[in-house]
């Protein structure tokens, strides 16, 4: 009896944009039948070159976090309308919006940025300590580059 060759089981990973292009690309990687490819978006990269047990804030747990956070934190400008429907879906994608292009708000000065910035600290009080912002993920994976010997070092 003939011994068939084992197959090269080769491993890659694949970085996409956001959850959209992750389906996409995962469903075109199930029709191809490409096995060993590990898709991620690239807050999950971030979270997995950072370490550790840490992970992007889910978009589902961010509204229900949100939702929460709204009935009992007092908000200035946007008290009139926090309990209108959608607002917890806004406000989430608000503060998603802002992770992602990088905005402090403990310095804000403008009244809504205020009240993100009440919102953002009743949210994060709420949140499991694993679940990170995208800013903070960044910062995580700086400190753990900083700590590990460069290639170059060990040759």
């Amino acid at each position: 009896m003939e011994k068939m060759p084992m197959p090269l089981n080769i491993r890659r990973s694949v970085i996409v944009r956001g959850r959209l292009a992750w389906q996409v690309e995962r469903l075109a990687m199930a029709r191809g039948r490409a096995l060993g490819t590990n898709i991620l978006t690239i807050e999950s990269a971030v979270a997995r070159l950072a370490g550790g047990f840490s992970r992007p804030v889910d978009p589902i747990e961010l509204r229900q976090a949100v939702a929460e956070a709204i009935e009992t934190t007092a908000l200035g400008e946007l008290e009139p309308i926090k309990m209108l429907p959608g607002v917890p879906s806004a406000a989430a994608a608000s503060l998603m919006k802002l992770w992602r292009a990088g905005v402090e708000l403990d310095g804000a000065e403008a009244p809504r940025l205020l009240d993100m910035a009440a919102i953002e600290a009743a949210v994060m009080e709420r949140l499991p300590a694993s679940a990170l912002r995208p800013q903070d993920l960044v910062a995580r994976r700086r400190s753990a580059a900083s700590r590990t010997p460069s290639r170059a070092s060990v040759l």
